[in-house]
Formats: structure tokens, sequence, C-alpha cells
């Protein structure tokens, strides 16, 4: 991840936090970074516990699901409707 740039209420078009109140989206902005992510870049390898939330802002993130043999396939997209990274949320809890 690169090109960091500020997050400013007008750069924010991900509804989850476009719909949160002022002061709940003030409380959180310190945390927030806007990142530029070019096409194919992979946010976390199976198997991998993830470190951030995403927001898309004006991406998506494409989940795709491998089997044991190799085969994939997409199993979900992600918008600006919504964010990834839940496993790091809820406490990047890995179930064996």
């Amino acid at each position: 991840m690169s090109n960091s740039m500020s997050l400013a209420s007008d750069n924010i078009k991900n509804h989850i936090l476009s719909s949160l109140p002022e002061q709940d989206l003030k409380r959180l902005r310190p945390g927030l970074e806007l990142v530029d992510m070019p096409r194919g870049d992979v946010l976390c390898e199976a198997d991998s516990l993830l470190q951030h939330i995403y927001f898309p802002n004006d991406s998506m993130i494409s989940v795709v699901a491998t089997t044991a043999s190799g085969q994939s396939a997409e199993a979900g997209v992600i918008g600006s409707e919504g964010l990834g990274g839940t496993d790091a949320l809820l406490g990047n809890k890995k179930l064996e």
C-alpha cells in the first residue's frame, strides 16, 4: 500500500463511514488512512490473519475462495457499501 492521502469528509464515499454521525467519525478519523491500492493488490493471503479493516471508497474487494487442490473462484465482492477485514474487526480468531 502506498500513496497515503488525507481523509477529509468530502473524500469519504464508503457508505458505512459516510453514514456515521460526525462525532463517531471524528473518533475514528485518527485511525483511518486513505490508501491508493492498484488493481490486483492482495490484501491478505489464504491462512493469513488480516491486520486492517478495509472500507472501499471507490473500488471493490474481491473475495476469492481456494480449494485444497488449488482451484479458486470469486466468492464475493465488497464495494463502497461495505467493509473487508471482519476477521480483524472481530479479533482475528483463527479456526482450527
